[in-house]
């Protein structure tokens, strides 16, 4: 059967059909794909029927009326709001009041389509009854994978409008049907900020990384950030509430940013290990995006005596070229920061019993990659005086070149090449 023949049998609720045909039109050609419906009636067999073979939900908060589905083969969750429809100026998009427990079924998966049809809302000139869909509208936010599509009923209200415009933005609004169904479409989000926070070994990295976070918000209200985390999604955006998305990882070692790199959500990212502060505003580094493929800064190791002895693809690459701090990475998508990511997970597990530190990988990776970078200032990645004493205490490891000063460059006033040399070893800044 095609859509129009489906809607036909089992478009039997509350739209109209033509409503029902222009949603059933962009579904279509999606199906089997993974639907959430938010709100149960008779149509939502409609629903069902088109997403036949792959997985339909739907999500309502009224148990006596989920009393007269038992008997259907619909999967149904009951959920609960916590909002009142009159009370939407007040909340605002507070996602303290918004936010509402998800099933971790639903959580978990990648929703490639979803229809806002529910809860009840009414307003003026309606009296005001039901919860209103502030909570549906920012689950659906959140829950949509990009480039997925979302449906939002009753468009012509305020409160939809006003939530579905704020969320999915009016610039992805493609379509109004009846001046009352719109479609927007969940586009990839241009820039944002990504951690990584591993579970297994306590929880340091997510002190650090609340920490991290409050300090980024400071000067960044409102870039979007995602972690990947083994932790559980809701528990962990629970802790640090200043994070819009977590994205629930196996890790397989404590390195999980080798693994995730390059599914970043983002056209331009900023990578950030959850020990980094923030006492300044970095707005340049997305700037710089714009000419360059990867942007970050220098490490103290440059070139490690220890593992040019093991890893022959990391001894054959010039001194010259230094490892670099994978700390903070800057990076847009493109063809060369795949071939780099893919590079660093290959050379990362192939050494990973020899050195299951991920610079002397990256370091080969950038090397064979040839990403167009640029390396920042130190200001960018600030490191402590124990990062610098760790050098010298471990002089033996990194070998006897390692930060060996090669060019002094400074106004001397000395007669003697000695005497130069002597007033510049005297003076220079040590890295």
């Amino acid at each position: 059967m095609n859509y129009k023949e489906l809607v036909d049998e089992f478009g039997k609720g509350l739209m109209s059909k033509a409503q029902y045909e222009e949603i059933s039109k962009e579904l279509f050609p999606l199906c089997p794909c993974n639907v959430l419906v938010f709100g149960l009636g008779n149509d939502s067999y409609l629903w069902n029927e088109i997403n036949k073979g792959g997985l339909t939900i739907f999500l309502e908060d009224d148990p006596t009326w989920i009393s007269n589905f038992l008997n259907s083969n619909l999967k149904i969750h009951l959920i609960k709001y916590n909002t009142k429809v009159e009370d939407h100026q007040s909340i605002k998009f507070e996602e303290s009041k918004i936010k509402i427990e998800i099933p971790k079924e639903i959580k978990d998966k990648a929703w490639d389509f979803i229809i806002v049809d529910a809860p009840l809302g009414h307003q003026p000139p309606r009296p005001y009854k039901g919860p209103g869909r502030m909570s549906s509208i920012f689950s659906a936010f959140n829950l949509l994978k990009k480039g997925g599509t979302v449906i939002v009923d009753d468009y012509g209200r305020e409160i939809e409008k006003t939530y579905a415009d704020h969320y999915f933005g009016k610039e992805n609004l493609y379509k109004i049907v009846e001046e009352k169904v719109a479609f927007f479409k969940k586009n990839k989000m241009n820039k944002g900020i990504i951690y990584t926070a591993y579970n297994a070994v306590g929880d340091q990295f997510f002190r650090e990384l609340k920490i991290s976070v409050e300090s980024l918000r400071k000067f960044h209200p409102k870039v979007h950030i995602t972690c990947y985390s083994d932790m559980d999604s809701q528990k962990l955006l629970e802790m640090v509430p200043g994070i819009n998305e977590c994205i629930n990882i196996k890790c397989e070692t404590i390195r999980a940013k080798v693994d995730v790199l390059k599914h970043s959500p983002y056209e331009k990212t900023l990578f950030l290990d959850t020990d980094t502060v923030f006492d300044y505003k970095i707005d340049d580094i997305f700037e710089m995006l714009d000419e360059y493929e990867l942007v970050i800064a220098h490490d103290l190791a440059r070139k490690r005596e220890k593992y040019s002895k093991h890893i022959p693809e990391y001894k054959n690459i010039p001194y010259a070229f230094s490892e670099v701090n994978t700390g903070v990475i800057g990076f847009k998508k493109c063809e060369n920061t795949n071939r780099l990511f893919d590079l660093w997970k290959k050379y990362y597990h192939k050494y990973y019993e020899i050195c299951p530190y991920d610079q002397p990988s990256f370091r080969v990776s950038l090397w064979e990659s040839k990403a167009r970078v640029y390396i920042l200032p130190p200001e960018y990645n600030v490191r402590s005086k124990q990062n610098r004493q760790k050098q010298k205490t471990f002089h033996h490891e990194f070998g006897e070149e390692h930060l060996k000063e090669r060019i002094l460059h400074m106004h001397h006033g000395q007669q003697t090449t000695d005497e130069a040399l002597r007033h510049c070893l005297e003076n220079y800044l040590e890295y």
